[in-house]
């Protein structure tokens, strides 16, 4: 019979959240099958066996650590996804002022490198997944704060160019409108050999 000392509910509240990222993982970011987080789910699963049929402490402990392992990998590869989503933003609107829209974009921006700082110590963030658990969701806000923000970027992305093109295009038509009338004025000259022979005498 399995150590009371040890609470299954514990491990199904950790093998819920897991779950809720995976299933996240496969509809938002398009990924049916995200092999780490998958593994490790996989793993648990047998120690948990093994805790219930051999009442082991220590597969007790495994499982537990391979399904915050899971919750790990799942958390670890969707704050990737939003920092690549981060990126492509400022890259797709740098001709734009952000801060126009987004007034805090600044404060933003020292937010994200903080979080490029915490995770290149990967190992406080799985010691302290409190830490880790701030970092997915500073990003979660600044991935809704910026879609929240496309639209109106777009608008204004739109009528800077606009507002740069249509007066090039204006210079652009004026030439092409000097251009011709000089060459039809200049067609419409009579030449030398036109002209009756006492003009040209004269």
């Amino acid at each position: 019979m399995p150590n009371t000392c040890f609470n299954p509910k514990e491990l199904q509240d950790l093998f819920d959240e897991a779950e809720v990222l995976m299933k996240k993982i496969e509809i938002v970011y398009d990924d049916k099958y995200f092999a780490p987080a998958s593994n490790e789910l996989r793993y648990a699963f047998r120690h948990y066996l093994k805790y219930q049929t051999e009442n082991s402490e220590e597969d007790y402990v495994k499982a537990k650590n391979h399904i915050l392992r899971a919750i790990y990998d799942a958390k670890e590869f969707i704050i990737t996804t939003f920092l690549e989503r981060i990126k492509d933003f400022e890259k797709e609107y740098r001709s734009v002022a952000i801060t126009a829209v987004i007034t805090d974009w600044i404060g933003i921006r020292k937010k994200l490198n903080e979080t490029n700082k915490l995770l290149s110590e990967s190992k406080e963030l799985k010691e302290n997944p409190s830490v880790f658990n701030k970092i997915h969701d500073d990003l979660s806000d600044i991935v809704k704060t910026i879609d929240a923000a496309i639209p109106e970027l777009d608008k204004m992305r739109k009528n800077d160019f606009l507002t740069k093109f249509i007066p090039i295009a204006i210079a652009i038509i004026s030439i092409l409108c000097s251009l011709f009338i000089a060459s039809n004025a200049s067609e419409n000259c009579p030449k030398n050999s036109d002209l009756p022979a006492k003009q040209i005498e004269e």
